[in-house]
């Protein structure tokens, strides 16, 4: 459950264990930041969690939040709502 959905807020290593229950692909997403090719990333910019998708070394659908919890709520709405990051594709 999401915090849209009434859930807790979670930090990268609840996120993590929650992305492997959902049987996202490991291969699909990065939690540590970086310009990895085709992933969904999360990344703590100090000042900022960014999240984004990075292709090529190229960054779209960047977004920017306060804290932790909102990025990594915001990481999985995204990648439970694409199903090609599933593992049983």
């Amino acid at each position: 459950m999401t915090l849209a959905e009434g859930g807790l807020p979670m930090n990268r290593v609840e996120l993590s264990q929650r992305l492997v229950a959902e049987g996202i692909r490991a291969d699909a997403y990065s939690l540590d930041g970086g310009d990895l090719s085709e992933r969904l990333v999360l990344e703590d910019a100090r000042r900022s969690w960014n999240v984004y998708y990075s292709e090529r070394g190229q960054r779209t659908g960047e977004r920017h939040f306060d804290s932790e919890e909102a990025a990594c709520d915001y990481f999985l709405r995204t990648i439970l709502a694409s199903p090609e990051y599933r593992s049983d594709r």
